[in-house]
C-alpha cells in the first residue's frame, strides 16, 4: 500500500512538472540576443530550443515580431557611473504571445533608454509567464 501511495505522489509530481516547463537561461535551450537599436525600439531575437512553449506578455505583429509590455521585462543600462532601469507600463486588456519549441521571433522593446545610454552597457531580463527568467548578454546600444 505504501509503495502504491508513493507511486501516486511521484506520478502527480511528474504531471505538474510537465505542465509548467521551467524556462532557464540561454544554456537551457533558449537564447535571448540583442540585435539593434533605433530611435525608439530595441530589437532582440528569442530562439526557443527548449521542449516547451514560452508564454510572454506582448502583442504579436506578423512582420515585426512581438512588442513586449505589461512589466514582464526589465532593462538596465549604465554609462559613466550612472544607471537607469526601465519597465513598460501595463496594458489593458492584456495580450499574450506564445513562442513554440523550435520557433525564433523578434522581440521589440519600446522606449528611448538605449538611445540615452548609447555607448553604455545594457541588458534585458524577460520574465515569461511559463516561469524562470531569460537574460540577454550585456550589450552596447
Amino acid at each position: 500500500m505504501r509503495a502504491l501511495h508513493l507511486g501516486a505522489i511521484v506520478a502527480v509530481a511528474a504531471v505538474l512538472c510537465a505542465c509548467n516547463p521551467q524556462v532557464g537561461s540561454q544554456s537551457g535551450g533558449v537564447r535571448l540576443d540583442y540585435v539593434s537599436t533605433s530611435e525608439s525600439v530595441a530589437l532582440f531575437t528569442l530562439e526557443n530550443r527548449s521542449a516547451g512553449t514560452i508564454k510572454i506578455s506582448g502583442s504579436r505583429r506578423s512582420l515585426t515580431g512581438i512588442d513586449l509590455y505589461r512589466g514582464d521585462y526589465f532593462m538596465r543600462c549604465t554609462k559613466n557611473g550612472e544607471s537607469e532601469d526601465y519597465r513598460d507600463g501595463f496594458r489593458d486588456p492584456p495580450e499574450f504571445a506564445e513562442i513554440r519549441s523550435g520557433e525564433s521571433v523578434n522581440l521589440r522593446v519600446h522606449g528611448d533608454l538605449t538611445q540615452r545610454y548609447k555607448s553604455g552597457r545594457c541588458h534585458l531580463e524577460l520574465m515569461p509567464m511559463t516561469g524562470g527568467t531569460l537574460e540577454s548578454s550585456e550589450f552596447a546600444p
